[in-house]
């Protein structure tokens, strides 16, 4: 059997290419399905959309892949494809250390890629590679001091907003959504930020948020009428649909810009909403002048963590070679 994988990210695809991708998600994984000898699992999440199979040879694998890309023309023309099961190991490896993040070594990948395991349907072969992959990347991590960074989308939105911010007065912010990314905001608030809470079908999580962050909650019914007075609005749901569209904004008269922050993928908010007077629409990629930044300052810890994979893959290399002449 053969391990490889096709995805795309941040690094090679455009947001919204990567938005397109993603709302075909059920059509590919359809596509996958009707192949019995290409045991297949998708990962996806705003940064990288990747199909990690286990085909019966080399050859096999190489045709499913041309096949997959002729299906789905134009999408995943700048794809990458790993074949083999140290190239596909040596990948996990890297994405569960934080190294292919976007934020690199950002903690949150690794919760991700935990509960991404534990709620899909994914085959033994597969799951045990994760596994194994997900094991070394947390040990190496905490060896390279990686567990002491806070940095987060967060704590980057955060940072940007308060560069705006003049005199001593709270800003006041609304957060559409309740998911990881409205977590990370209740966890991280600053003293001088005041949240709002907004959530569709989970108010009791919506409660618990504002609880946490000492805000407050607002029915989705009352956003239009607290958008003129608010600072910001930070919109991370996971809506395959514009949930905030320009009528929402098109009135609104402010002596201030209004800074809109859309964080999710699918995006929440109508791009064409950026075009309005006084109001500055930002997504993840807006956002990437303090990604590097951070990723600049990391560059110590992420050499450690690079040399450190290259060890976990030896001693991998050396377990598998003893497993092959034990006859285990």
């Amino acid at each position: 059997m053969n391990f490889y994988l096709i995805g795309i990210d941040y690094k090679n695809v455009s947001l919204e290419l990567r938005e397109k991708i993603l709302k075909k998600r059920k059509i590919i994984q359809e596509f996958w399905d009707k192949y019995p000898s290409q045991q297949a699992a998708i990962l996806s999440t705003c940064n990288r959309f990747e199909i990690y199979c286990l085909g019966r040879n080399n050859l096999d694998a190489r045709l499913h892949i041309l096949l997959f890309k002729s299906y789905f023309s134009g999408l995943f023309n700048n794809a990458y494809v790993k074949f083999g099961r140290e190239s596909v190991f040596y990948h996990l490896i890297r994405l569960a250390s934080g190294l292919e993040s976007q934020l690199q070594g950002e903690a949150q990948i690794v919760e991700q890629l935990e509960s991404w395991l534990s709620h899909n349907s994914i085959s033994f072969s597969l799951r045990n590679l994760w596994k194994k992959a997900l094991i070394f990347a947390i040990e190496i991590r905490l060896k390279a001091g990686l567990s002491q960074i806070e940095n987060n989308i967060a704590t980057i939105v955060y940072r940007d907003l308060l560069k705006k911010k003049s005199g001593s007065h709270q800003l006041k912010v609304i957060v559409v959504g309740t998911g990881k990314i409205a977590q990370l905001l209740a966890d991280y608030c600053p003293q001088n930020i005041r949240l709002y809470f907004v959530s569709h079908k989970h108010h009791f999580q919506a409660v618990k948020l504002a609880q946490k962050s000492k805000g407050e909650v607002l029915s989705f019914k009352e956003l239009g009428d607290f958008i003129p007075d608010i600072d910001a609005l930070i919109s991370a749901t996971s809506s395959p649909h514009l949930i905030l569209n320009r009528e929402i904004f098109l009135k609104i008269k402010r002596a201030q810009p209004l800074y809109l922050y859309d964080l999710a993928l699918p995006r929440d908010i109508d791009p064409e909403v950026g075009n309005i007077k006084d109001i500055v629409l930002k997504n993840l990629d807006s956002l990437a002048v303090y990604f590097t930044a951070h990723n600049a300052n990391l560059k110590q810890k992420i050499g450690l963590v690079e040399y450190l994979i290259s060890e976990a893959l030896d001693k991998e290399r050396e377990e598998s070679h003893e497993e092959i002449f034990s006859g285990r």
